[in-house]
């Protein structure tokens, strides 16, 4: 049996108060550092996904205006290339199929961001366990979640690549127009 000082009792009190208080600090961290990060990740993809979405309705609203200006001159006559319309209608079809991307994108952004913290929700408290015991502790990775995060990323881009097909269809059938 070992008999200790008073001192040396307090000491030993007090390095198991500051072990449980740097625990917590830890604890906090690690839960400030994942609510942070998953934040930031969800509105770096709404950006993403809005700004394609916004821009690819705004095309199709803007050629639908275009063609119900002409399209009483198609009927008369007037223009009589018909290729500058179906240029148009191909726009259309690549926006659309965009908007549809960007939609999809949402779900997959939602699923991806569920998956990853119910994994985190079912690994912290092992987590907490090491920090208290000292030891390592790597997080496992669902990898359900990053698949959905990388269909998500893909649809995005894919979308921004249908946005771009659209204006090159635009474009060809306002030159058409403007040719005839």
């Amino acid at each position: 049996m070992i008999f200790m000082k008073d001192g040396e009792k307090d000491y030993l009190d007090s390095c198991k108060q500051i072990k449980f208080v740097r625990m917590e600090d830890v604890f906090r961290e690690i839960q400030t550092y994942k609510t942070d990060n998953f934040k930031a990740v969800i509105e770096m993809g709404r950006v993403a996904i809005k700004a394609s979405l916004y821009v690819q309705c705004a095309a199709v609203l803007a050629i639908l205006a275009f063609f119900s200006n002409n399209l009483m001159e198609v009927i008369r006559g007037e223009i009589t290339q018909i290729s500058f319309l179906e240029m148009y209608v191909n726009s259309m079809y690549c926006w659309s199929f965009g908007i549809v991307l960007c939609v999809i994108s949402y779900g997959t952004t939602y699923l991806s961001q569920y998956y990853d913290y119910q994994n985190y929700c079912a690994h912290s408290e092992e987590l907490k366990h090491a920090v208290i015991n000292g030891e390592n502790y790597t997080m496992p990775v669902r990898k359900i979640a990053y698949r959905f995060q990388y269909a998500s990323i893909f649809l995005v881009c894919v979308s921004y690549v249908t946005m771009f097909v659209g204006f090159i269809c635009a474009a060809n059938g306002m030159n058409l127009l403007i040719g005839h």
